[in-house]
């Protein structure tokens, strides 16, 4: 089984697709930090695309710890958040305009659910999954895991360079 948490509009194929909202018509309707809907090691692969930065900081362990209980042993976690060290770099060195990033800093905000509660750079989520027992982490490209032709943030780029934080862990 592979699991694509907090899938919104974004419907992977070959993969059971979660979202809170029953208005997207995800596959199962759930909270995406608690998968009490799914059994210990059921899943080859966990994906979430800009999911993680709409929770607190001080629920985001007990979560990693829940993706890693419903892991096979060797399952992978994907995530991809808002990468604050790019955009901020950017940003500073006058490449963009804060009106460019405010969504992917603070989230859309046109529903309950679309409000950012933490900022994320490579250091700061290796730190938190690392404590919650995953073992490797590297990043991937998108493409790699990501059906052909099928986009999400992911790959949201400005000018070329690439503004989401994609990091893969087991």
């Amino acid at each position: 089984m592979k699991l694509h948490l907090g899938c919104g509009d974004v419907k992977l194929p070959g993969f059971v697709n979660v979202d809170i909202r029953p208005e997207v018509h995800p596959d199962v309707v759930s909270d995406i930090s608690k998968l009490s809907k799914f059994r210990d090691n059921t899943a080859e692969i966990i994906y979430l695309c800009h999911g993680l930065e709409h929770f607190r900081y001080y629920e985001v362990p007990a979560m990693l710890v829940e993706y890693k209980r419903v892991l096979v042993d060797g399952g992978d976690l994907y995530l991809a958040v808002p990468d604050f060290g790019a955009m901020a770099s950017e940003y500073v060195f006058g490449m963009i305009e804060l009106n460019t990033v405010k969504a992917a800093l603070c989230g859309g905000q046109e529903y309950g659910e679309n409000t950012h509660y933490s900022l994320w750079d490579r250091g700061l989520l290796t730190k938190y999954l690392r404590e919650a027992g995953f073992i490797q982490v590297r990043t991937y490209e998108p493409q790699a895991l990501l059906p052909k032709g099928v986009r999400d943030y992911s790959t949201f780029a400005i000018g070329g360079v690439l503004m989401s934080l994609n990091l893969r862990a087991s």
